[in-house]
């Protein structure tokens, strides 16, 4: 049997086999199950001091149209567990054990959240609405000093039809929107927010709400937590109008107009704190945040691939990368070998989205050149001092890990997490890169090697493309065997003799 016949069979082989295993598993609802589910694991971690009468009182998450909470678990040593529900929200009333040193409470949830985008009427007036609902939403509070003289001069200066609500709305979001945002743990009410004409997130919903109630239209705050992959301190507030028979959000602070995102964890409406507690003694607190994909029933059924990494309790969030890797190496295959894309290694543009994913892709693509334009500019005096190459690459090494370390001292200083993520860039990838393109520059010019990286951060993007997309992960796991179909593809791309399509370019004079 010669060597041709074996491809041609074993090509075969590789389309006709994955073709029957995935007709033989397909059914009706096998698509809409493919796309895992993002749920967010959020527990909260308060340590309590000693005290005669310790108590904590906290808001805990209810589901509704917006979320689901579900596997709630509370660990603490309590005297006493109070739950009270209001139209403010769930309240968990703790009264500790006064014996103790000290108390470790903990409490577990995981959300799931829905988007909810609302539209509001084009002519629905201010009184038609205000008259629906209860007239402590339009009331002045310590905190939102509604019909202020200054509240009301300032609701006077904008720009609005008169009697109109939505029209009032967005004039009264975008004044609010667009005043300049104030990091600080301070709390701001309507009042300081608009004479320091700078503001949080609670100043700029408070006043948000101050300038509604003002203006006749029912308004209160929300409180919550923004669900990030990561551990904060920090609860958020936003605001919501009372409108065509429904609550309708608006985030200031964080641009979302009449929307309210999935990650977005509502705790509590109205004006209150999320958590309190006996006053005058040691007291901590952090929320840990676990973003997670959760795999459907019938994909975990049907999927043996998925049984085994349950096996190794490995999440579906950190299965991601070693999945759709592959697909990733396909894609530069075939940008490299059929578009005639170059790019500074093989696997690297790959490697670097997978690693972008952790980091947010601008903050991280930011980063990733910054760190690669240091380091060769330093490649140039250690070539010409004549250094060997591999004292050359450490010093490389050691340069891009204090570069990096910089890097994330900034993010965490300027509170940017994203930033501070450069750490997880693969340090030996990022050397040698940057080895390379100062190569590339002494043996050609900076304009090619420019127009080199160029290409590598274009197929790293698609790539990162790729790498994002939840979609694949169950495809994968429902239909293993379809990695059959990319060693096929790529057997196929390996006998590629043509000409790649920039080289049409390239040599369309002889065509001419």
């Amino acid at each position: 049997m010669n060597a041709k016949t074996t491809y041609w069979g074993s090509l075969l082989v590789l389309i006709i086999t994955p073709c029957l295993l995935m007709a033989w598993k397909w059914q009706p609802e096998t698509i809409s199950s493919l796309l895992p589910e993002t749920i967010y694991q959020v527990r909260y971690h308060f340590l309590l001091g000693p005290s005669e009468k310790p108590f904590v009182k906290t808001y805990v998450p209810i589901s509704n149209a917006h979320q689901e909470i579900g596997a709630e678990i509370w660990q603490a040593s309590t005297a006493n567990l109070v739950v009270k529900e209001s139209n403010k929200g769930k309240r968990i009333v703790l009264r500790l054990d006064p014996t103790r040193d000290s108390t470790i409470i903990q409490y577990q949830f995981e959300y799931k959240g829905k988007a909810l985008k609302y539209n509001l009427a084009e002519n629905l007036p201010i009184e038609e609405n205000s008259s629906k609902i209860a007239p402590v939403y339009l009331d002045s509070t310590e905190w939102i000093q509604r019909g202020h003289p200054e509240i009301r001069g300032l609701l006077d200066k904008l720009t609005y039809e008169e009697g109109n609500l939505k029209s009032t709305v967005e004039a009264i979001y975008r004044y609010t929107h667009n005043l300049p945002t104030l990091k600080t743990s301070q709390l701001t009410d309507a009042l300081m927010a608009h004479r320091q004409q700078a503001a949080s997130c609670n100043g700029k919903s408070r006043l948000f709400v101050a300038l509604c109630r003002t203006a006749g239209i029912p308004a209160r705050t929300v409180g919550g937590i923004i669900l990030e992959n990561t551990e904060k301190r920090t609860s958020h507030l936003w605001a919501e109008i009372y409108a065509q028979g429904q609550w309708i959000p608006f985030d200031p602070l964080n641009g979302h107009n009449a929307f309210l995102p999935a990650h977005y964890l509502q705790l509590y409406w109205g004006d209150h704190f999320l958590v309190t507690r006996t006053p005058g003694i040691d007291f901590d607190y952090r929320y840990e945040i676990k973003k997670r994909m959760r795999i459907k029933d019938q994909v975990k059924e049907k999927s043996s691939l998925w049984s085994v990494f349950e096996g190794l309790d490995i999440p579906p969030s950190g299965l991601k990368p070693l999945l759709l890797l592959p697909f990733c190496a396909l894609l530069v295959g075939l940008l490299k070998n059929v578009i005639g894309l170059k790019t500074f290694g093989v696997f690297l543009p790959a490697i670097m989205a997978v690693t972008l994913v952790n980091t947010g892709f601008l903050f991280g693509l930011l980063s990733f050149v910054s760190v690669v334009l240091i380091v060769s500019l330093l490649h140039y005096p250690l070539e010409k001092w004549g250094i060997l190459y591999a004292p050359k690459l450490v010093i490389m090494l050691t340069i891009v890990v204090a570069v990096m370390l910089c890097l994330a001292f900034l993010g965490v200083k300027t509170q940017q997490s994203q930033l501070a993520s450069v750490i997880m860039f693969p340090i030996i990838i990022m050397t040698i890169l940057a080895e390379r393109f100062a190569k590339k520059i002494m043996e050609d010019s900076w304009e090619e090697s420019v127009k080199m990286m160029l290409r590598t951060l274009l197929v790293c993007f698609f790539s990162y493309q790729i790498i994002k997309t939840d979609f694949l992960v169950g495809l994968i796991l429902y239909f293993p065997e379809i990695y059959a179909f990319v060693i096929a593809v790529l057997l196929l791309l390996g006998k590629w003799i043509g000409l790649r399509l920039s080289e049409y370019r390239r040599f369309r004079w002889i065509a001419d």
